[in-house]
C-alpha cells in the first residue's frame, strides 16, 4: 500500500512540528513589531517637537516683525530635517510670511504604514514673542509618512527574515530525522506484514529495527509478534474445529438423508428449500433435487385440499408450531397419500420467518386401517342389535347365575381363609427361622446371601397371598381403612423410581415434583395411597407413546394433599371421562392402546372415597391428561415405624426379675421358633400345644407372658383366653395372640376373648420384641445398651376436649365391651374434629392396643365430662 508524501508520519510531525514553531515564531515577530512600532511612533513625535521647539524662538521674531527673510531662513533649517515635505509660517493675521515645499521620495508608498507610526502628518505650533499673551503667528509643518516608515519597515523585514529561515532549515532536517527514524523503519515493519505466511504466521517471525529496542517502535514490533503467535494459536484451533464441524456435519447429513422420516425445509410462499431422500420418495420422486426443481407450489401442486395448507399455515402463525396435522399428498404418479406433519417456525433476528421445517410421515396404512376398523365396528354394532333381543331373554337366567356366583363367591372366601390359615402357618416358621439365621454372626458371607433370598422369597409368596386376600374383601364389600403415619416423601420417592425407569424402557421423559409446603408426615392408609399412585402412574405411561408423564404433590386447603399425574398420551374425549371410572369401562381410545379389565380406575377411586379423597381427570385427545388425586391426611410428628432405624435387641435389661414365658401352638415348630427367638434373651420358656394344656400350665407355673395361637385344634386360644381372664381377673398377666387368619371379622372375635395384643403370622422379630415391650413393660438392651425399643418411647397422649359428651359415653362404652368395630368407627367420626385424636385411636386400633386405649379415658375424665 503506497502512502502519499504529505501524509506520511514524518512530514505530518515535522508539518506539526514546524507550525508550532511558526506560530510561535509569529507571536514574537508581532510582539516585536508592536514593540518597535510604539519606539518608533514616540523617537518620531519627540523628534517634531524638539525641530519645532529649536525654532520657536525665530519663527516668533519673524512673525512678530513681519520679517519674511528671517523666516525664509528658519524654513531653509527645518528642511534640514529629510522627513519634511512642506512648511508654512503666517502672521497673527493670517499672512504668508514664508512657504517651502518639496517632492516625497521614489520609493515604494509606505503611508499606510507612516500613519500608524504617527497619528497624523501635518502639525502646527502657536508662535509667542515675551510679554504678548496672544500668539503673533503660526508654524505648521507636514511629515512624509514613507520616511517615517521606511526604517521601521528594514526593521520588521530583517525580523522576519532571521525567523523563517531557520525555521526552513529545521523543517528539513526534521523531515529527514523523521523519515529515518520513523517512516523507514515503519515502511519496512509494513513491508514484512505485508509478506507473512496467513497459513504459518510464526514461520518467520519480524525483527526488531537496530536502534529501536528500547522504544515505541521496538514494543510495536514485539506486540506485533504475540499478536501473530496468538493467530496462530487461533489458526490452529480455527483448523481443528473445522474438521470437527465437518466431521458432524457430515454426520448429521447422513442422518438427514438416511431417515426414514420425510425432513423439509420451505420458504412461507409454499417452495421447498432442502429435503431428504424420504421426503422425495414418500411423494413419489428419485431425488431430493428432483422434487424441489419440480414442485415450485406446495398448496397446489401436493396438497389435495388447499384448505388443508391454509390451516396449517394458520396453526403455525398463532402457535409457532404444528403437532400431528394429517393432510393428504399428491403423488407424482397422481395416486394419495395420507402424512402426518409436524413443523415450527424459524425467524430471523429480527423476527421475520427464514423458513418453516418439518417432518411428513407417511400414514396411508394407519388410515386405511383405521377405515377398516370402522367397518368392523359397524358390523360389531349390527351383530349386538340382533344380539340384544337375545340377551334380554338371558335376563332371568343371570339372576338365577347371579345366587350362583353369590354362594360360589361365599365358598371361595371360606376357602381363601382356610388356605391362608394354612399357607400362613409354615410360613411363619420360614420366615421367623430365616429371621434367626439372618441374625447368627456364625454364617458364612455365603450362607447369609442364602438366608436373605429365602427371606424376599418368603416376603414376596406372602404379598401374593395377601393381595389375593384383598381381592375377596373388595368383592364381599368389606374393604377397611388402616391409617397409620407414613412418609409421604419416601413413598413419593420410591414410586417416582419405580416408574422412572418404566418410563426410560419406552423411551419417555419422566419427572417428579414436590412443593416446598409438602408435609414429611402425614396419617392416612399407605397401602391404598401407594395402590391409587400406582395404578394412575401405570396408566399414564401404558397409554403414552412418546413425551413425558410427571407428578408432582402439593399442600391443598384443610389438611389435604394433592397429587397430580399429567402426561402427553393418547387423552380422553368429554364423553369417555363421565364413565371412566365404571367398573369394566374402558375407552375407546384404550381398548386400541392396551389390554386391560378396566377395574383399576374404579377400584382406585372407591378406596379414594374410603379415606375422603377423590380423583379427577381432565384430558383433551391428542395432548394428554392430568388425573388428580387429593385426599385428607393430617400432618404429623409420629416417625413412622418403618423410618426408626431398629436396634438389635440382645438382653433384658438387668434388674426386672425373671420373665416366664409360656408359648402355646399346636405346632411344635412354631413353639421352637419362638422359644429360639426369646431363650437367648433370658426369658423362662414353657410350653403347651392346646387351649386347655395352656390352662393347667397357667395353673402350676404362673407366667408372666403368654403367646397364644388362636387357631388350634381342641380348645382354641380364644376360648383359653376368656377362660383365664376369668380365672386370674387379679393377675397382672399379658396374653398376645398369635395366627395366621387374616379376616376382620376373626380379629374383632379374638380381641373380644381378652387378650392384650394381636401379631399376624408370619411376623418380624422386632415386631414381636415391640409388643412385648409396649404390653408387658419389658426393657430390652440393644447393641448400644442406651437405646430402649421404639414403643417404650414417651407419646403425648391426646384428649378428649373438642368431643361432645355422646361420644365419649359411646367410647367408653366401645371400650367396655372391647368392640373393636365400634371403638374404629368412633375414630373415624373424630376425624372431622378432631384429626390428631382421631389418628391416635386408629393406630391403637390397628395394634388391638385395648390398655393404651382405656388410659385415653383414665388421663381425660375432665376432658370427657367436659358437656
Amino acid at each position: 500500500m503506497h502512502v502519499p508524501f504529505r501524509h506520511r508520519l514524518s512530514v505530518v510531525q515535522t508539518r506539526n512540528f514546524v507550525l508550532i514553531a511558526f506560530i510561535l515564531g509569529c507571536i514574537s515577530i508581532g510582539v516585536q513589531i508592536q514593540a518597535d512600532l510604539i519606539q518608533a511612533r514616540r523617537e518620531s513625535s519627540s523628534t517634531i517637537q524638539q525641530i519645532l521647539q529649536l525654532q520657536q524662538k525665530a519663527t516668533s521674531h519673524a512673525a512678530w516683525n513681519y520679517n519674511r527673510q528671517l523666516a525664509a531662513d528658519v524654513l531653509a533649517d527645518l528642511f534640514n530635517y529629510t522627513p519634511i515635505l512642506e512648511a508654512t509660517i503666517t502672521s497673527d493675521l493670517d499672512v504668508i510670511l514664508a512657504h517651502r515645499e518639496r517632492a516625497t521620495v521614489g520609493f515604494t508608498n509606505l503611508d499606510w504604514l507612516g500613519h500608524k507610526v504617527l497619528e497624523t502628518t501635518e502639525f502646527q505650533s502657536q508662535l509667542y514673542v515675551q510679554g504678548k499673551k496672544d500668539a503673533v503667528g503660526t508654524l505648521t509643518i507636514r511629515i512624509d509618512s514613507n520616511l517615517i516608515a521606511k526604517p521601521f519597515f528594514d526593521r520588521t523585514i530583517r525580523n522576519i527574515l532571521s525567523t523563517t529561515i531557520p525555521l526552513i532549515i529545521l523543517a528539513v532536517v526534521l523531515v529527514l530525522v523523521f523519515y529515518y527514524k520513523i517512516t523507514k523503519p515503519l515502511f519496512h515493519l509494513s513491508s514484512r506484514l505485508t509478506e507473512v505466511d496467513t497459513e504459518n504466521p510464526m514461520h518467520s517471525p519480524m525483527e526488531i529495527p537496530a536502534g529501536h529496542t528500547s522504544d515505541e517502535l521496538g514494543l510495536v514490533v514485539s506486540t506485533t509478534n504475540n499478536l501473530l503467535s496468538k493467530f496462530d494459536q487461533l489458526l490452529i484451533r480455527h483448523r481443528a474445529t473445522e474438521l470437527k464441524l465437518r466431521a458432524t456435519q457430515k454426520k448429521y447429513r447422513a442422518i438427514f438423508d438416511n431417515a426414514i422420516e420425510g425432513f423439509y425445509q420451505t420458504t412461507p410462499d409454499g417452495r421447498f428449500v432442502t429435503a431428504n431422500s424420504a421426503m422425495a420418495h414418500n411423494i413419489g420422486y428419485d431425488t431430493p433435487e428432483e422434487m424441489i426443481s419440480d414442485i415450485t407450489d406446495i398448496s397446489q401442486q401436493l396438497y389435495v385440499d388447499n384448505r388443508d395448507r391454509e390451516i396449517f399455515l394458520e396453526i403455525l402463525q398463532e402457535n409457532g408450531f404444528v403437532a400431528g396435522f394429517e393432510t393428504r399428498f399428491h403423488r407424482r404418479d397422481g395416486t394419495v397419500i395420507w402424512v402426518s406433519e409436524h413443523a415450527r417456525i424459524v425467524r430471523d433476528s429480527e423476527g421475520g420467518i427464514r423458513y418453516i421445517e418439518g417432518t411428513a410421515s407417511d400414514i396411508t396404512h394407519v388410515k386405511e386401517a383405521e377405515e377398516e376398523l370402522k367397518r368392523y365396528r359397524e358390523h360389531l354394532e349390527d351383530l349386538v342389535e340382533k344380539r340384544t333381543v337375545q340377551l334380554e331373554d338371558a335376563v332371568t337366567n343371570l339372576s338365577l347365575a347371579r345366587d350362583a356366583a353369590d354362594a360360589a363367591n361365599r365358598a371361595k372366601s371360606m376357602f381363601l381363609a382356610n388356605m391362608s390359615h394354612e399357607i400362613r402357618t409354615p410360613m411363619n416358621a420360614v420366615l421367623g427361622f430365616a429371621q434367626l439365621l439372618a441374625r447368627d454372626p456364625s454364617l458364612s458371607p455365603q450362607a447369609h446371601s442364602k438366608v436373605t433370598t429365602i427371606m424376599k422369597s418368603g416376603d414376596h409368596l406372602l404379598s401374593i397371598i395377601n393381595e389375593i386376600l384383598e381381592m375377596s374383601r373388595i368383592e364381599a364389600g368389606k374393604v377397611e381403612v388402616h391409617t397409620e403415619s407414613i412418609d409421604l416423601h419416601g413413598l413419593l420417592d420410591d414410586i417416582g423410581v419405580m416408574f422412572h425407569m418404566r418410563a426410560i424402557e419406552k423411551g419417555l421423559l419422566f419427572t417428579q415434583e414436590s412443593a416446598p409446603d409438602l408435609p414429611r408426615y402425614i396419617i392416612t392408609d399407605l397401602s391404598k395411597v401407594r395402590q391409587i399412585m400406582i395404578n394412575l402412574l401405570g396408566n399414564a405411561v401404558k397409554f403414552t407413546k412418546v413425551g413425558s408423564v410427571s407428578m408432582r404433590a402439593f399442600s391443598a386447603e384443610n389438611d389435604r394433599i394433592a397429587i397430580e399425574i399429567l402426561d402427553t398420551g393418547i387423552g380422553i374425549t368429554s364423553e369417555e371421562q363421565e364413565k371412566l371410572f365404571l367398573p369394566f369401562e374402558r375407552t375407546r381410545s384404550g381398548e386400541q392402546t392396551a389390554g386391560g379389565t378396566g377395574l383399576g380406575l374404579a377400584i382406585s377411586r372407591k378406596y379414594a372415597h374410603l379415606f375422603g379423597g377423590e380423583i379427577s381427570v381432565k384430558s383433551q385427545p391428542g395432548k394428554g391428561s392430568c388425573f388428580r388425586f387429593e385426599f385428607f391426611a393430617p400432618s404429623t410428628t409420629t416417625v413412622p415405624m418403618s423410618e426408626e432405624t431398629p436396634h438389635r435387641v440382645t438382653a433384658i435389661h438387668p434388674g426386672q426379675g425373671d420373665f416366664r414365658v409360656l408359648v402355646v401352638d399346636d405346632q411344635s415348630i412354631n413353639r421352637d421358633l419362638l422359644r429360639q427367638m426369646l431363650e437367648p434373651l433370658g426369658f423362662l420358656i414353657d410350653e403347651a400345644s392346646d387351649g386347655q394344656e395352656a390352662i393347667e400350665k397357667v395353673k402350676q407355673l404362673k407366667p408372666h407372658i403368654i403367646l397364644m395361637d388362636l387357631v388350634m385344634p381342641g380348645m382354641g386360644g380364644g376360648e383359653a383366653t376368656r377362660i383365664l381372664r376369668h380365672t386370674y381377673t387379679q393377675e397382672s398377666l399379658t396374653i398376645i395372640g398369635i395366627t395366621a387368619s387374616a379376616f376382620g371379622v376373626e380379629k374383632q372375635a379374638f380381641i373380644d376373648s381378652g387378650i392384650d395384643a394381636y401379631i399376624a403370622k408370619p411376623f418380624q422379630i422386632q415386631e414381636l420384641y415391640d409388643v412385648l415391650a409396649h404390653h408387658a413393660n419389658i426393657v430390652f438392651e440393644t447393641e448400644e445398651n442406651a437405646e430402649l425399643s421404639i414403643t417404650q418411647k414417651n407419646i403425648k397422649m391426646p384428649v378428649l376436649e373438642k368431643m361432645s359428651p355422646e361420644w365419649c359415653t359411646s367410647f367408653r362404652a366401645a371400650l367396655t365391651r372391647k368392640s373393636i368395630t365400634n371403638i374404629r368407627k368412633l375414630g373415624e367420626e373424630a376425624q372431622g374434629i378432631d384429626p390428631l385424636l382421631s389418628s391416635w385411636i386408629l393406630e391403637r386400633v390397628a395394634l388391638y392396643d385395648l390398655n393404651g386405649l382405656s388410659k385415653l379415658t383414665e388421663g381425660n375424665e375432665s376432658g370427657a365430662n367436659h358437656g
